[in-house]
């Protein structure tokens, strides 16, 4: 049975694409087949990333169904399938995010496991990513507007009935200054499921 997962978060700039194609990576290594697809329509950034900038057709083209889902869908050299979005101007002028959720189906039958990396916020296009999900998984760093942006997530997550699956936290330094990992469960109410270290490199000049 396939399921979506959506990549979200409350701030901007914590690492939720990073996030996004890392846990496909490893859903992929571990054998099983995935699907990126690049749901941050205004600044995509998954095909940028995996060598794919620039596409024939792109997601922008199956919502506007000149292109049905499956052309849309290129596979990297590590066996991952994405659907990067559109950096043109002029295609963000003509997005229509509430279509998204049309798709879900289609792109269920692509893949085993769908990943979905939508925008940062609550905004029109963020949750019309989010309202796709059958578990949602919450990006965030270890200070306080993050956090708190991603409580406001996880309670508007809640209230359209979305299967909350648990945090993952980066950027973490392990310090005294920022929030403690029990703080954060205890402020959020669901699992953390995994961290990232931030690790500094100093060299002698």
């Amino acid at each position: 049975m396939s399921k979506v997962i959506v990549i979200s978060s409350g701030k901007g700039g914590v690492g939720k694409t990073t996030t996004a194609i890392n846990i496909g990576a490893a859903i992929n290594y571990f054998g099983q087949d995935v699907l990126i697809v690049d749901g941050n329509l205004t600044t995509p950034n998954i095909g940028l990333h995996l060598g794919s900038p620039e596409v024939p057709i792109n997601l922008n083209h199956v919502l506007q169904k000149k292109a049905d889902p499956i052309e849309g869908v290129y596979e990297h050299e590590s066996g991952i399938k994405i659907m990067p979005s559109s950096l043109s101007i002029k295609d963000m002028e003509k997005i229509k995010p509430e279509k998204l959720i049309n798709f879900k189906k289609d792109f269920s039958e692509i893949s085993d496991i769908v990943i979905i990396d939508c925008a940062a916020g609550l905004g029109n296009e963020a949750m019309s990513a989010i309202r796709m999900a059958d578990e949602l998984i919450l990006v965030t760093n270890p200070e306080m507007p993050a956090i708190t942006d991603a409580l406001k997530t996880i309670k508007m997550a809640q209230q359209e009935n979305i299967n909350v699956k648990g945090i993952i936290m980066t950027k973490v330094m392990k310090n005294d200054i920022e929030m403690q990992p029990e703080t954060v469960k205890d402020m959020l109410e669901v699992p953390i499921l995994g961290m990232f270290l931030m690790i500094f490199q100093f060299l002698n000049p």
